[in-house]
Order: C-alpha cells, then sequence, then structure tokens
C-alpha cells in the first residue's frame, strides 16, 4: 500500500497496528526529507519511505494494491491531474484508492461557523502556537478553494478511475473518496 504525501507516517502507522495481513507492506511517499526521517525513527510495520513527488512516482506500473493519501491533494493543485494520473498508474488492476481530504461542510449550519473558524479562530491560534513560522492564510485558501465532492468525483473519473465514490464525514468537514483501477 502506497502512503501518497505520508508526511510524518501516521496514516501508515495507524493502518499497521489495524492490519490483520501478516504479509502486508507500506510504501510511504513525501517530498519532506524530515518528515520522512521522522516516519522513520517511529516504531512502524515493514516499511519504506522515499522522498517523492506525487506527480513523479518511482513506482513501476501496477506495483501497488492501493494507494491512499490523507489531507494531501488541497496541497497538489498545481499538479492534481498529474499526481491522479501517477496513482492510477502505479496501482495494479482492480487496485484501490482512498483518499482523505477536507472540504467546506454543506449545511449552513456548519458552513458559516466553519468559514468564520478558518478566517477569524485559526489564524489566531497559528500564530500563538507558531509565531513567525505560522503559514498565514494557506490552511483556509487550500480547504475553501478544494473542488466540492461531486466535482472531485468527476475529476477522479476523468483521470481513469473507475466506481468514484465519496462518503462525507464530520459533518461534511471532511470526505473520503475511493475509486478503483
Amino acid at each position: 500500500m502506497l502512503d501518497a504525501g505520508c508526511g510524518t507516517g501516521d496514516l501508515i502507522f495507524e493502518c499497521g497496528k489495524r492490519d490483520r495481513t501478516p504479509a502486508a507492506r507500506y510504501l510511504g511517499a513525501d517530498l519532506s526529507l524530515p518528515m520522512l526521517r521522522e516516519a522513520q525513527g517511529k516504531v512502524h510495520p515493514p516499511s519504506l519511505f522515499m522522498q517523492a513527488d506525487c506527480a513523479t512516482l518511482p513506482l513501476a506500473t501496477g506495483s501497488v494494491s492501493a494507494v491512499m493519501s490523507a489531507f494531501v491533494l488541497r496541497n497538489l493543485r498545481l499538479v492534481l491531474d498529474k499526481s491522479l494520473q501517477e496513482m492510477l498508474r502505479v496501482l495494479k488492476p482492480g487496485g484501490e484508492a482512498f483518499l482523505l481530504e477536507m472540504t467546506v461542510p454543506r449545511s449552513p449550519w456548519l458552513k458559516i461557523p466553519h468559514r468564520l473558524y478558518l478566517e477569524a479562530v485559526l489564524p489566531l491560534i497559528g500564530r500563538a502556537v507558531f509565531g513567525a513560522r505560522w503559514s498565514r492564510g494557506y490552511l483556509a485558501e487550500t480547504i475553501l478553494k478544494f473542488w466540492p465532492p461531486e466535482e472531485f468525483t468527476r475529476m477522479l473519473l476523468k483521470a481513469g478511475f473507475r466506481e468514484a465514490g465519496y462518503s462525507t464525514m464530520t459533518g461534511g468537514l471532511a470526505v473520503l473518496y475511493h475509486c478503483k483501477k
């Protein structure tokens, strides 16, 4: 299983704790060497971490059974089409992709407070915790500009995936996309 944009490897480690398949192997790809070093330093299932761009994965075609990512796709906006094509390329026929992303909830009861939180509350917390390292409005911008679930599902199909669908989570604050090769 490939974790595209694995960061510090938390998703791999959580999957490894729950995996009942002793032969399961995990690959983690991320651009950030410091994050990859942290991932390698954790106790984990058999895993291989590599510095790689999601738009040019250094893996053979059809070499993984599944691809997963969590909160990565909105950061790949400029190379998203190529990244989706690469995820599809490295999947074996019949392989599955599980892609988790933050989004804007549809309910006005959540949509308005969510936007207020992203644009007013989160920056206060970010500046207090991270000071000058706070990324300003980047998080809010990437969430607010990400495609609605129906539109992103169409993008998955256009990229060549089949049986693309999604499930909303936490009142629509996050969406889990599931598709197959």
